[in-house]
């Protein structure tokens, strides 16, 4: 989403944590996967959240980009314990999604809008955080020659 207008390196820690398990320079952040789908309406960003709660997710609107960030809550157990495998990401997570280029590559058209706290919703339900943004048109206004 939004890959078009973003630098060539903007993908680089999310690469890196994918292929190194967590290892190396982005081992202080994990990036969930997501799925994003353009309706006539507007765009659904569909984000990979299993066993979180409200209190360990945030999602912010920052400039042009939608932030969804938090921590992955521990395993609860409580005591120390002998891990025989950990395949699950664990700790502090990241995922920008650049909203410029999908309102400007919408259906609706360049300039087709913007992302505000107004027109945009998120759920989390069953391990999925669901956000929605819908499409708005840009007011238009004419303006006076004198």
């Amino acid at each position: 989403m939004g890959k078009l207008n973003a630098p060539p390196w903007a993908g680089m820690a999310d690469m890196e944590v994918r292929t190194t398990g967590g290892h190396g320079v982005a081992a202080r952040c994990w990036s969930p996967v997501a799925d994003v789908m353009e309706r006539a309406d507007g765009f659904v960003i569909t984000v990979e959240l299993p066993g979180m709660t409200l209190d360990d997710v945030a999602v912010e609107l920052r400039g042009s980009d939608l932030w969804v960030y938090g921590t992955t809550p521990a395993d609860g157990c409580g005591a120390v314990v002998r891990h025989h495998a950990v395949e699950r990401p664990r700790g502090p997570f990241a995922r920008r999604f650049a909203l410029a280029g999908l309102l400007v590559c919408s259906e609706v058209g360049p300039g087709s809008g913007q992302a505000t706290g107004q027109n945009v919703s998120a759920v989390l339900k069953d391990g999925l955080l669901t956000v929605t943004l819908k499409k708005v048109r840009p007011v238009r206004r004419s303006i006076r020659i004198d």
